[in-house]
């Protein structure tokens, strides 16, 4: 019966006894199994959204500039009259047309680069599209035209192939870069003559990454990788970095060891004088090239395969114990790899090609040459080998895809 509420003196309804709620149980989403890897992440990086663009700038703007110079226009660069070795003239022409075949075309078998926003990479799709629209009459889907997929694949790895060999020759052309980063590093008097040829063989390794970055991303895409890492999706995950180099990345390091004392067996022979030294250099600056050489030549590759490269050691006091940040070791391995193996590489098949241009007017004996030359291909190519297996065993899991 209802009752009343004897401080109101109002009926209040009858009370009824409700069961009590249950809490809903919560279950924790199954995890993948451990073959299962995230998929590449659909957001790519900064860089490869702007690649594309400086590698169609440089392509018809670079490609323009020699163009005039190959039409009878090009000046007198120091030291060699030509900026460029290998490929001069109408040759970097020619590879500038075909970096925009390929940066244009890679667009074309893997689609664009998906940022929910306008990018620089979507010109370039943009433009691949709307040329073969034109020329083929055919319509196009998200992803690039409608044709047979094996045809886009094989396609793509044509482009790919081709976009390496364009990227690489055009690093070999402005090998001479090397000699001009050396005379500034040194405060040398090299530097300050060739400005004008070193600005030049700037731009070209500028746009020889710009198009090697483009064919990486493309590249990435065509293999189902990672595009952060480049890691395959269906891969294996690494787990913990290796502790202990591979025997062939010992070897490459006592390689680039031995390259480097050749190297410097050579010059005693000769001798260490300005004379002897290929780099108008006074006191100071030839010592502290013979002491940076030195260290590049011995503690830089030992360090790639040893442990003091990864663990500061206990003589380095206030760091003792602590990881050793892996670009320190990895930037100066790559750009001394990189910057010797192409200058020496190229500068090898020149003496092959042309023994007589060998000596120039250094006074040294053609045999100085074929001991140091060979020496330096050695030690870079060394160092670059070792330098790999370092960036593998020492990568952080990646947060894109948590390989």
């Amino acid at each position: 019966m209802p009752t009343r509420n004897r401080a109101a003196g109002e009926p209040t309804r009858p009370t009824q006894s409700t069961p009590p709620i249950q809490p809903t149980p919560v279950t924790e989403p199954a995890s993948p199994p451990a073959h299962v890897r995230p998929t590449t992440p659909a957001t790519p990086p900064r860089w490869m959204t702007h690649a594309p663009l400086v590698a169609v700038v440089w392509a018809f703007g670079y490609g323009a500039l020699r163009l005039v110079w190959a039409l009878g226009g090009a000046p007198d660069l120091p030291p060699l009259g030509e900026d460029l070795l290998l490929v001069s003239g109408w040759g970097i022409v020619g590879l500038c047309a075909l970096a925009a075949i390929v940066v244009l075309g890679l667009p074309l078998t893997t689609g664009r680069l998906t940022t929910g926003r306008l990018t620089t990479g979507h010109l370039t799709t943009g433009l691949a599209l709307t040329g073969l629209r034109r020329a083929t009459g055919r319509s196009s889907g998200a992803n690039g035209p409608i044709l047979r997929s094996g045809r886009l694949r094989a396609l793509g790895w044509f482009l790919v192939g081709l976009g390496w060999s364009v990227s690489a020759a055009a690093t070999a052309a402005a090998a001479l870069l090397l000699v001009d980063l050396v005379g500034l590093l040194f405060f040398t008097t090299t530097w300050v003559d060739n400005a004008p040829g070193a600005l030049s063989r700037a731009g070209c390794v500028l746009g020889a990454l710009a198009v090697g970055a483009t064919v990486l991303t493309h590249q990435r895409r065509l293999r189902g990788g990672c595009l952060t890492c480049g890691r395959h999706i269906r891969a294996k995950s690494p787990g913990r970095a290796e502790v202990r180099a591979p025997s062939w990345a010992r070897t490459a390091a006592y390689v680039a060891v031995l390259g480097c004392m050749t190297r410097f067996g050579a010059q005693a022979v000769v001798g260490f004088g300005p004379e002897g030294h290929p780099l108008r250099v006074n006191a100071v600056s030839g010592l502290a090239f013979l002491v940076g050489a030195a260290v590049a030549g011995t503690v830089l590759p030992l360090a790639l395969v040893h442990r003091f490269g990864r663990v500061w050691p206990r003589w380095t006091l206030p760091l003792a114990g602590r990881r050793v940040p892996r670009w320190l070791v990895l930037g100066p391995a790559f750009v001394i790899s990189a910057g010797m193996t192409v200058y020496f590489g190229a500068g090898l098949v020149q003496m092959i090609a042309d023994p007589a241009s060998m000596t120039g007017d250094s006074g040294l004996p053609p045999a100085f040459f074929w001991v140091a030359v060979p020496a330096y291909l050695a030690w870079g190519t060394g160092i670059g080998v070792a330098a790999l297996s370092y960036r593998v065993r020492t990568r952080p899991r990646c947060r894109a895809c948590g390989c």
